[in-house]
């Protein structure tokens, strides 16, 4: 049976996505009047799509490239050739280059984006094809230098890559893994349980991830090799030849800044207005020229200055006319931030729709004006498939207790105190409460006859009493304590389920690596996630195994 949560009472999810799908209606103005709910927005988009001229031939090309380097499978690379015609649309998702391509929902963004892909197909009749694009200019290294796993005791160890990779100015996806990638994927073998499938998933990894690799080229090896019988094709968009047909684009932001700042900054407070706290917060507006730019391989934020423009922390400047000739020239010294980045990747390709989690589906909203500037139509905002994956292990500790996944919502805390309520033979029977209540009792009698008798006594009465009563809670708390731990088994199996389930407090799908899985049960488990994604349902799901 199929067991389905409310995102609306998960935490850490943002009110505008939620009203995305649930009420899509009330928000699709912020969308452009697109909806993944509604049908007549894919029709219309692909439409605009068809009729828009773009450089598919010049892209097909790189993407041949890259993905035969990656050792693509023969679905992808005739995916590749589907894009040089003009009526082929494409579903894109994309992540962070994460070690080992953590955390899990980097997979459940392909696979949706693959199912959707097909639906897309099966259903208009149109050639669609799934693009997965790679983060791979971030130059935040900590999203992408560690993985977490559960070890055999059911906590959650998290792993992270140490080397000389600077200051974190670079883009990751250029960093080499080095001597480092060794050390951690030996401890991660000793980590992992034997299985009939880790050999051969084993091989697989230490030849992608080795100290010559860099992030990026191992992810998108990795990527490649799994998805190889799905037709995913892989992108890196720092390659030189993209970064030179998104020229134009670039140019046309730094001539148009105002009004990109302008439009930007509407929209923004129309989401404050409406109550949407804003996703991406972008600073220094209007001065912020949404590009970095690479000197000596390090990333700048660009920023508009009296006459020209400037690297923050950099003593270079440049005329608006040196920095259009720059671009001209040389592109790929250019990096787009968040809110340019999924403009570049519109420009090179017919995005029909764009697989996004919920803080992205959100972002998306304040985005949405800025594609008309450009004169490019905006993709549906599609939400990934979202689960929290139960083992039998786990599913036994919440059926002996009598738990399900939203008694979890409640908390550590409050779980244990329902277990132990229920497992307790007599949960009244502690005497402490009724022995204070007699003591108190008894203090007040002797209060009366001391009135009556000599009134100073009653000083040292109190004094006495709150001693004693000290005294008591202390005893009375080690006593209850002393129970709690009578149930150590009970807080050990709690503390596992949590630890499998929310491991760090968040979500399993942002923490655990794919392969904890993948070791497990193999490739297997692709295609199990894959089948459970619902395209018409939005609610997180709880996938049951065993």
């Amino acid at each position: 049976m199929d067991y389905f949560v409310a995102y609306n009472i998960l935490p850490q999810i943002p009110r505008l996505f939620a009203d995305y799908i649930y009420h899509c209606p009330k928000v699709k103005h912020y969308y452009g009047g697109n909806c993944c709910l509604l049908d007549n927005s894919w029709e219309a988009l692909y439409e605009s799509l068809s009729s828009k001229g773009m450089a598919r031939k010049e892209v097909a090309q790189v993407l041949q490239e890259q993905n035969k380097r990656w050792g693509a499978g023969q679905k992808a690379i005739d995916n590749i050739d589907l894009l040089e015609m003009s009526d082929t649309v494409a579903v894109l998702s994309g992540q962070q280059v994460g070690l080992l391509l953590n955390p899990l929902y980097t997979i459940y963004k392909a696979l949706t984006a693959i199912k959707l892909a097909k639906e897309l197909k099966d259903r208009f009749n149109w050639r669609v094809v799934p693009i997965f694009w790679m983060e791979a200019e971030d130059h935040d290294l900590l999203e992408v230098n560690s993985l977490n796993f559960i070890n055999s005791q059911n906590r959650p160890i998290r792993l992270a890559l140490e080397g000389p990779f600077g200051e974190g100015r670079r883009p990751v996806g250029e960093l080499r893994l080095g001597e480092g990638i060794e050390l951690l994927l030996g401890k991660l073998n000793s980590l992992m349980p034997d299985s009939e499938f880790k050999p051969e998933l084993w091989r697989k990894i230490v030849s992608f991830y080795n100290t010559e690799e860099t992030f990026s080229s191992s992810f998108a090896r990795l990527m490649s090799h799994l998805f190889r019988r799905y037709g995913l094709v892989i992108v890196d968009p720092s390659d030189k030849r993209l970064k030179a047909l998104a020229g134009p684009l670039f140019a046309r932001v730094v001539d148009n800044l105002a009004d990109f700042s302008d439009i930007l900054a509407h929209r923004n407070q129309k989401l404050l207005q409406a109550g949407y706290p804003l996703q991406v917060n972008l600073p220094d507006l209007p001065r912020n020229a949404c590009l970095f730019i690479k000197i000596e391989g390090e990333k700048y934020p660009l920023l508009k200055m009296d006459g020209g423009f400037s690297p923050r922390g950099r003593e270079e400047s440049y005329g608006r006319e040196e920095l259009l000739q720059l671009l001209e020239k040389s592109p790929w010294l250019f990096v787009p931030n968040v809110v340019l980045r999924p403009l570049y990747q519109d420009s090179l390709f017919p995005t029909i729709a764009y697989v996004a989690g919920p803080s992205e589906v959100a972002y998306f909203a304040q985005l949405q004006p800025l594609y008309p500037l450009f004169k490019l139509p905006m993709p549906v905002i599609f939400p990934r498939g979202s689960f929290t994956i139960v083992e039998k292990k786990v599913k036994g500790v919440l059926d002996r207790y009598g738990l399900d996944f939203n008694h979890l919502l409640s908390g550590r805390e409050e779980v244990v105190k329902r277990v132990i309520h229920r497992f307790e033979t007599d949960p009244q029977d502690d005497p402490f409460p009724t022995i204070q209540q007699q003591m108190g009792a008894s203090l007040n009698r002797l209060r009366d006859h001391f009135q009556q008798t000599d009134p100073t006594l009653i000083g040292a009465l109190e004094k006495s009493w709150k001693k004693i009563s000290h005294q008591l809670n202390r005893l009375a708390g080690r006593y209850r304590q002393a129970r709690i731990q009578k149930h150590r088994v009970i807080l050990q199996q709690i503390e596992k389920v949590f630890n499998n389930l929310f491991p760090y407090n968040q979500l399993q799908e942002r923490v655990t690596n794919p392969f904890y899985y993948l070791f497990r049960y193999g490739e297997g488990f692709l295609h199990l996630a894959y089948k459970e994604i619902d395209l018409h349902r939005f609610d997180h799901k709880i996938i049951y195994l065993g």
